[in-house]
């Protein structure tokens, strides 16, 4: 007989199908490797955000980085024009101060009586109101006071202009401004202020640029630096043995062997008196990014976390009618016609259930049909 019962033969009656023995369908194959339906919406589920928010991630970490990288390299190339706006305003200033100096009481009589210790003591007097040191030349065109004065600024001061130049004297680069001495009344001598390029200048520029500010003499000497002795004298070093790249069109990469020790680098020369270098470190301009990744780490780990969460609970509301519907197959295998058949908010599930009421139905007036024909 099979597990549904049949005709037997010889026999004028119709058997009524006999509810077949649980463990036939225990017995039954089934397939290896199964995996529960909820187990496998969460694995397809953390699958697909996988798919989704590794390759966002990886392609946020180098939007990230390359933001970063423009950003710092960008700003650093204006640096020299901050250092020429400086210079321009510096300029306008050092012309007054060098004005005011030859104008000093008593500073042209003492040039045409023939004192010049005194007229060299008015002159610093005057500059070092300004907080700088004094230029005097006398009529006959000897200097003697100051820095040495290039002969085409002196040229420029006997057509009664008021130069600003940039020279480098005794291992400073300095600026030095001029202005003749009683100007319309004949060639009287000239007088000025020079003002250095040191330390101060350096922490000024640092603090207009936001970088590190190294100033090199005309002979690449090093003068002063924002970094501290060791890093600058390195820098001066790695300008002139190191091999760059270019960042941009003002920027250079000076690299090292040290990747930790590699420098963003713009260079601007200071007429033939010096080079004032801008310098940032790469490391710590991208230092900010490993906080950034772990940030992104945690949400997309949070964001795993409660999609999966979200997913569990849809996936229990998808997996419960169906495990519904298998137990009541089974009882309905058994012979149990009155078992509940869930039903569910979502509509293909809940058509299926109703599908199954109705064939659970049929089946059993079918089964009473025949049970009476016998």
């Amino acid at each position: 007989m099979t597990p549904f019962g049949g005709r037997r033969k010889g026999s004028g009656r119709i058997a009524v199908p006999a509810p077949p023995d649980p463990s036939y369908y225990s017995s039954m194959p089934r397939s290896a490797g199964r995996v529960p339906l909820l187990a496998a919406l969460l694995l397809a589920l953390a699958a697909a955000l996988a798919v989704a928010l590794v390759p966002a991630g990886l392609a946020l970490d180098r939007r990230i980085d390359e933001v970063l990288r423009n950003t710092a390299v960008e700003d650093l190339g204006r640096a020299p024009m901050i250092l020429e706006d400086r210079n321009a305003a510096r300029a306008e200033a050092l012309s007054m101060h060098a004005v005011s100096v030859a104008a000093a009481e008593g500073l042209r009589e003492a040039l045409n009586e023939g004192r010049t210790a005194d007229a060299v003591a008015r002159a610093v007097e005057t500059a070092a109101m300004y907080g700088e040191d004094a230029i005097l030349i006398v009529p006959d065109g000897t200097q003697v006071a100051g820095p040495p004065v290039p002969p085409e600024a002196l040229d420029a001061v006997r057509d009664g202009e008021t130069p600003v130049r940039f020279v480098y004297d005794d291992g400073m680069p300095r600026s030095v401004a001029l202005a003749p001495i009683a100007p319309g009344e004949g060639w009287s001598g000239a007088a000025g202020t020079s003002s250095p390029m040191d330390e101060a200048m350096a922490t000024t520029l640092a603090a207009l640029a936001r970088a590190d500010v190294t100033l090199l003499g005309a002979d690449g000497a090093l003068v002063a630096s924002t970094l501290d002795p060791a890093a600058a004298a390195d820098l001066a070093e790695r300008l002139t043995t190191a091999t760059t790249r270019p960042a941009s069109e003002k920027v250079d990469e000076l690299g090292a062997e040290d990747s930790a020790s590699a420098l963003w680098v713009a260079v601007a020369p200071v007429a033939d008196a010096g080079t004032v270098v801008f310098s940032r470190s790469v490391a710590e301009e991208l230092a900010v990014l490993p906080g950034v990744r772990r940030s992104a780490l945690l949400a997309g780990a949070l964001t795993l976390v409660l999609a999966l969460a979200v997913g569990g609970l849809v996936a229990i509301a998808l997996v419960r009618p169906v495990s519904g519907l298998a137990a009541a197959a089974g009882r309905v295998a058994e012979g149990d016609f009155a078992a509940p058949v869930p039903s569910s908010p979502i509509e293909e599930l809940d058509s299926l259930a109703i599908a199954f009421r109705s064939m659970r139905e049929r089946l059993q007036d079918r089964l009473a049909e025949l049970a009476t024909a016998n």
